[in-house]
């Protein structure tokens, strides 16, 4: 990792923007994550690694940013099967968040994600 990631973990840890995910055999996980109304263009099109206001009081949005994990060839199993106590965690901590946003490469292309947060 460089300074600007270093930095961009710090702020988001201090924000209370990134969880830590730990399992009971030893994976780990970073995901960030900020709080927005509806505009993903805004944290979508920012400068990468870089920390932006976000709308925590009134936003229906998470807009998950970065995952540092361990590398593990397990993980992407490990994180299916975390993913509703993950949207358990921001359905309880933000009770007006009803939808869960991400961006991915993949197969050498962008592609955006959306799912709805029932209940």
């Amino acid at each position: 990792m460089d300074d600007k990631q270093i930095q961009y973990y710090f702020e988001m840890k201090k924000r209370g923007r990134l969880i830590h995910l730990s399992t009971v055999d030893g994976r780990n996980g970073m995901p960030t994550y900020f709080i927005g109304n509806g505009k993903p263009e805004k944290y979508q099109n920012r400068e990468m690694w870089s920390v932006i206001d976000d709308e925590e009081k009134t936003g229906d949005t998470i807009y998950c940013d970065q995952l540092i994990t361990d590398h593990n060839e397990e993980n992407p199993y490990v994180a299916f099967s975390v993913w509703k106590d993950i949207k358990r965690y921001f359905k309880e901590k933000y009770p007006n968040i009803d939808k869960i946003r991400w961006v991915r490469f993949r197969h050498d292309r962008l592609t955006n994600y959306k799912e709805e947060l029932n209940g």
